[in-house]
């Protein structure tokens, strides 16, 4: 694809006005040919991301369930280890209680014994020994009431025995139903990642016919630099010529899709404003002008916000993710707001119910947008300019992207200012 440039720029701008100024030299405009180029390629372009858009929300969905259930699945490892660690507590006192059930029926047997070695004329003797009829049913009681404590107690210990048994039966069936479900879990898990590596096959289809019309697109967005690039690379060009490109390029900068392309841009801006700081500082030494990119401004707390973020590009996608190391869409929004002070939900469902809602012609920097199909299954920080820094998905990174690809919600304002 050939970019059009002028072939002459003025070597020397010798000409002048009446009062000195140089001639300055502008951009020429886009051709009709340019023109219908950029807009093939550009509609090409949102095609493919209106694809990817899609898949992405499916995948989200996908990934909003597996982060669900691994926080069921931790829970459940909890409870396994809550559950065991009573199941052992109930084995220990159900080993002390056989131990004192032991001693006791080894001290009824004891008796036992002595009775058997005293044979009936002991008992017999007793209560033959008995001094009036009145001591003979005394002594007659005594005995029946040493035989029933000696039978209450080993019932009472057999029904402390019973009761720890059942405990244990019923805590057995509660470490069965955990283990269950954490089963359930784990298939359902590897069901979703299944699903996931089909939709990473469609999306790297995707992905590489995207590559090729991005590639085609950084090229024809040259278009739009046009001759701003020698304009501000000749020395002889003019402040106000200079000042012109800068402004030019600004302007461009919310038509350009590519990275490649708004990188150059943006490095063509300082460039020319560096020129521009140059000159007034060799005119004034003592005084500094300081111009600033048109960036967007990004103020107050949401723009703290945004900055912070910014400092996690690149980040890995992982799994149920939360630290720099790797995140989830919403553990990576949670990680963001808790370094000022913001406890936000584990999960995107639960974000969504924080701060204050908003419309989506109503969004500022940091604040928090919320995507999906039938529900709530992304989220992501609103920057300006129409993007949004998210963590997108398994196999990609915390990036910014346009949030026009992607089916909106709602929006929450966590900070007012």
């Amino acid at each position: 694809m050939k970019i059009v440039k002028s072939k002459v720029i003025a070597a020397v701008l010798a000409t002048t006005l009446l009062y000195g100024t140089a001639m300055p030299v502008f951009a020429s405009p886009l051709t009709t040919a340019q023109q219908a180029e950029l807009e093939t390629v550009q509609s090409q372009y949102d095609a493919i991301q209106q694809k990817m858009g899609e898949i992405d929300m499916e995948i989200s969905l996908i990934a909003d369930d597996i982060t669900n259930i691994m926080i069921k699945i931790q829970e459940n490892d909890s409870n396994i280890a809550r559950i065991q660690s009573e199941i052992d507590a109930k084995v220990s006192e159900i080993a002390a209680t056989q131990t004192r059930l032991l001693e006791k029926e080894e001290e009824y047997g004891d008796r036992l014994r002595a009775m058997y070695k005293q044979g009936n004329s002991g008992l017999l003797d007793t209560l033959l020994g008995a001094e009036s009829f009145a001591d003979f049913i005394a002594r007659t009681d005594a005995i029946i009431q040493i035989a029933k404590l000696d039978r209450q107690m080993l019932d009472e210990i057999e029904a402390i025995k019973n009761e720890l048994e059942t405990q244990k039966a019923q805590m057995d069936a509660s470490m069965a139903e955990v283990v269950a479900l954490k089963e359930q879990n784990e298939a359902s898990l590897k069901e979703f990642e299944g699903k996931q590596a089909e939709a990473d096959v469609l999306m790297g289809q995707l992905e590489a016919e995207e590559a090729k019309i991005v590639s085609n697109l950084a090229m024809a967005e040259l278009y739009y630099i046009g001759d701003n690039d020698d304009i501000i690379n000749n020395s002889s060009s003019s402040d106000e010529a200079i000042q012109a490109a800068v402004n030019a390029l600004r302007d461009i900068r919310g038509k350009i899709i590519t990275s490649t392309t708004d990188q150059k841009v943006v490095d063509l801006i300082e460039k020319g404003k560096t020129i521009l700081r140059q000159r007034e500082s060799a005119r004034q030494a003592e005084a500094s002008k300081n111009n600033n990119s048109g960036s967007v401004n990004l103020s107050g707390t949401g723009g703290a916000v945004v900055s912070y973020a910014y400092k996690f590009l690149g980040v890995p996608y992982v799994w149920g993710g939360t630290t720099p190391s790797g995140f989830d869409c919403s553990g990576f929004t949670s990680y963001v707001y808790r370094h000022f002070g913001v406890s936000l939900p584990r999960t995107t469902g639960g974000q969504a119910t924080m701060g204050t809602k908003v419309s989506y012609n109503d969004l500022k920097p940091g604040d928090l947008l919320f995507f999906g199909s039938g529900r709530i299954s992304h989220v992501g920080i609103y920057v300006g300019g129409g993007n949004m820094i998210h963590s997108p998905r398994p196999g990609k990174s915390v990036n910014v992207i346009s949030i026009k690809y992607f089916n909106f919600i709602t929006a929450r304002r966590i900070f007012n200012n």
